[in-house]
C-alpha cells in the first residue's frame, strides 16, 4: 500500500473526531490534519499501544523469568496475588497515581502491616520501572506516592544468652541441634539466613596464621571477609567441618519454628527468629567497641546507614544500663 492510500485510510477513519496524523519515513513528515485541529490540547495525553494489555499476566511472566532465587520469586508472586484481589482485569492502561492510592487503601483494609505493605508496593514499583524501561508505562504513577515504613525493633541477644545456647545445644534433639548450629553460626559471623544454606567448608581458608570466612552474598552481590579466628574468639571454627556445605537447613519459616522450639528448651523466652543471628552479631560487636564501618564491612551493607539502624537499637540498651548503675549508687 502505499503511503498516501494509506494516510487516505487513516483519515477517512477518523472522519467526525478532531486529529492531526504524523507518519516519519526516511527522515520525510507526512501530515494529513481532521477536522478543526486548532481544537486539540496542547498537552495530549500519550496512550502506549499496551494500554489495553494485561499487566497482570505480564507481571506474572516477568516473575518467571526473573534470574532471582526462589524466595525472592515467593515474595513477587505474594505481591502479584494482592493485585489480582484488588483488581481481577488490571491492563496498563488502568495503572494511575490513583491506582496506586487505592491499592494501598486496599491492603490497609484487609489488615496487612505497615511494613508488609510497604514491602508489596515496592515489589509492585520495581515491576514498574521495568514496565517503563520497555515502554509499556508512559508516566511512572509511583512519581508522587510516599511508600511508608514504621521502624522496628529487631531483637538480639546477649552474650550470657548466648552461652545458654551453646551450653545446652549438644543437647538438643535433631533437626532442631542442626538448625540451632546454623543460627550460632550466623550469630558469630553475621550471615544472612540465604548465605548460611550456601556456606561451604571451601570457603573458608587459612591466610597466614588465621582463618578467614570469604564468601560472595547471594542477596547484594558484595564479598564479606571475617577473620573466624579471632572474631567471637574463635568459636564458629569448630562448627566448620569438610568441604562441603557446612549446614542443610529447611525453608526459612521451618527453620524459624525449629529455633522457637529449641530455644523454649533452653529457656529463652524472647521472641527470636534466624534473622536476629545477624542482628546478635552486629549488636555484640557494637557494644564491644567494634567501629560502626568494620561491622559494615562484616555485613555485607552496601550502606553505612543500614548498620547505624542497629547502633539505634544498641544506644537505647547502653542509656537503660547506665540510668540504673546511676541510680543504684
Amino acid at each position: 500500500m502505499e503511503l498516501n492510500e494509506l494516510l487516505n485510510e487513516i483519515t477517512k477513519k477518523l472522519q467526525g473526531h478532531v486529529a492531526v496524523v504524523q507518519i516519519f519515513v526516511d527522515g520525510e513528515v507526512h501530515v494529513r490534519r481532521v477536522g478543526d485541529a486548532n481544537r486539540l490540547i496542547d498537552n495530549p495525553s500519550l496512550i502506549p499501544p499496551s494500554s489495553t494489555l494485561s499487566f497482570l499476566e505480564w507481571m506474572a511472566k516477568q516473575i518467571d523469568e526473573a534470574n532471582v532465587t526462589n524466595g525472592t520469586k515467593s515474595n513477587h508472586r505474594n505481591c502479584l496475588k494482592h493485585l489480582r484481589r484488588f483488581k481481577p482485569t488490571m491492563t496498563f492502561g488502568d495503572i494511575t497515581y490513583q491506582t496506586v492510592c487505592d491499592f494501598d487503601r486496599h491492603l490497609r483494609a484487609v489488615g496487612l502491616a505497615t511494613n508488609t505493605i510497604a514491602k508489596v508496593m515496592k515489589i509492585w514499583h520495581r515491576y514498574i520501572g521495568i514496565a517503563l524501561g520497555e515502554d509499556l508505562l508512559v508516566r511512572d504513577p509511583f512519581r508522587k506516592f510516599t511508600i511508608h515504613r514504621e521502624a522496628t525493633h529487631k531483637h538480639s541477644l546477649t552474650e550470657r544468652e548466648m552461652r545458654k545456647i551453646e551450653d545446652g545445644a549438644d543437647t538438643l534433639p535433631d533437626p532442631e541441634r542442626s538448625v540451632v548450629r546454623a543460627f550460632l553460626f550466623s550469630c558469630y559471623t553475621g550471615l544472612r539466613y540465604s548465605d548460611l544454606c550456601r556456606v561451604r567448608g571451601t570457603d573458608v581458608r587459612s591466610m597466614g596464621r588465621q582463618r578467614w570466612l570469604t564468601l560472595k552474598t547471594q542477596k547484594t552481590g558484595s564479598e564479606v571477609r571475617i577473620p573466624l579466628s579471632v572474631t567471637f574468639s574463635g568459636k564458629a571454627i569448630p562448627l566448620v567441618s569438610g568441604q562441603g556445605r557446612l549446614f542443610t537447613l529447611p525453608g526459612n519459616a521451618r527453620a524459624n519454628l525449629l529455633l522457637a522450639r529449641a530455644l523454649r528448651r533452653l529457656h529463652i523466652r524472647k521472641h527470636i527468629t534466624m534473622h536476629c543471628g545477624r542482628v546478635t552479631c552486629a549488636t555484640i560487636c557494637l557494644l564491644r567497641g567494634v567501629p560502626l564501618s568494620t561491622i559494615q564491612h562484616v555485613l555485607g551493607h552496601r550502606s553505612i546507614n543500614t548498620t547505624a539502624s542497629v547502633y539505634a537499637q544498641v544506644l537505647d540498651n547502653t542509656i537503660s544500663r547506665t540510668m540504673r548503675r546511676a541510680w543504684r549508687a
